[in-house]
């Protein structure tokens, strides 16, 4: 029902049974996101009708979440073989299948209470609501406040978490605070082009329970990060433009493989000390980070004038606007 790749967020509980009933609708819940649903049987109780359309509100729970609506025929095999799976010989044994080929239109976005979704605004309107999911190479924390955090209206567009996350928070939370300091999450998916997979992510977050209360510096840390990420691509940029040394499609992926980890380590300490302190912190390690990099990156081709040059210019460069921020976050 989802199409693509979208991301997938669970909340993790203390074990397997805990995790599975955390991740599940409440009755009310169900009831309440899936009022106008009038198709609830499973496709292969109740099969589509090809070629026909049939709106997203229609569509229940059940049927939402077992939707595969192929038809498969087993083509079985003239001759006894051996099981692939046990060894065992036998005389009836299936190794193809047809699949029947038929049309049909979903209209509008089936709400999957396990997917995050995104949308823009329009001239004021909601318009191509979709699933979150990993279309760059940006790591799974950079979109920490869409798996968290819903906005009507924000940056020309509008957002909401899966709605087993929004459950938990509004209902599980408090219930559960008094015997746990921490919440864990649980993002999954797949980063692709057309039919290749190109990454595979799963990735587990571990947050205060009250961290709401440091909702504001969660995303201050987040948005640094992504300015200092760009900071250094467009130095790096400018450096090679200079000196014919494409060093800056390195500088993102070597950003990211240099900061995730104190990502997680900047929501573990989230509850042991104040959070702004442990974010300030976070972002003057960025830019130490940005600083180093930017030297290993350029490093093999100082040895010219031209690139002795670039370096010069552009790492004050990349000082000036780091310095920038920092003055920025002093007068915040």
């Amino acid at each position: 029902m989802r199409g693509g790749a979208p991301v997938t967020t669970l909340v993790a509980g203390a074990d397997l049974r805990e995790t599975v009933w955390l991740n599940v609708l409440s009755a009310e819940e169900r009831d309440r996101i899936y009022r106008d649903a009038t198709q609830c049987i499973p496709n292969w109780v109740e099969p589509l009708v090809a070629g026909k359309t049939i709106p997203a509100a229609d569509i229940g729970l059940e049927r939402g979440l077992l939707w595969q609506p192929a038809r498969l025929e087993l083509a079985e095999s003239e001759e006894g073989q051996s099981c692939d799976a046990c060894g065992l010989p036998t005389s009836r044994v299936y190794t193809a299948f047809n699949k029947e080929k038929f049309n049909y239109t979903v209209e509008g976005l089936w709400h999957h209470p396990h997917s995050p979704r995104l949308w823009d605004l329009k001239k004021g309107e909601r318009a191509r609501d979709r699933y979150l999911s990993f279309t760059t190479m940006a790591p799974a924390w950079t979109w920490m406040n869409h798996y968290l955090l819903q906005r009507e209206q924000h940056a020309g567009g509008g957002r909401q978490p899966a709605q087993v996350v929004t459950q938990f928070l509004d209902v599980f939370e408090r219930a559960l605070s008094a015997r746990e300091r921490r919440f864990a999450m649980i993002v999954a998916g797949y980063r692709v082009n057309q039919a290749a997979v190109l990454e595979r992510r799963h990735e587990l977050y571990s947050l205060p329970m009250d961290w709401r209360i440091s909702e504001r510096q969660v995303q201050r840390a987040i948005d640094e990060a992504l300015r200092v990420k760009d900071e250094l691509r467009r130095k790096t940029y400018g450096f090679a433009k200079e000196c014919g040394a494409a060093v800056y499609p390195l500088a993102e992926q070597h950003f990211y493989q240099a900061t995730g980890h104190r990502l997680h380590e900047l929501l573990r300490q989230m509850d042991r000390r104040e959070a702004r302190v442990a974010v300030d912190e976070f972002i003057h390690a960025l830019h130490q980070i940005a600083r180093r990099l930017f030297d290993e990156l350029t490093a093999p081709y100082r040895h010219s004038v031209e690139g002795m040059t670039a370096y010069a210019k552009f790492r004050r460069a990349l000082d000036v606007a780091l310095r920038e921020s920092e003055s920025k976050e002093k007068v915040a």
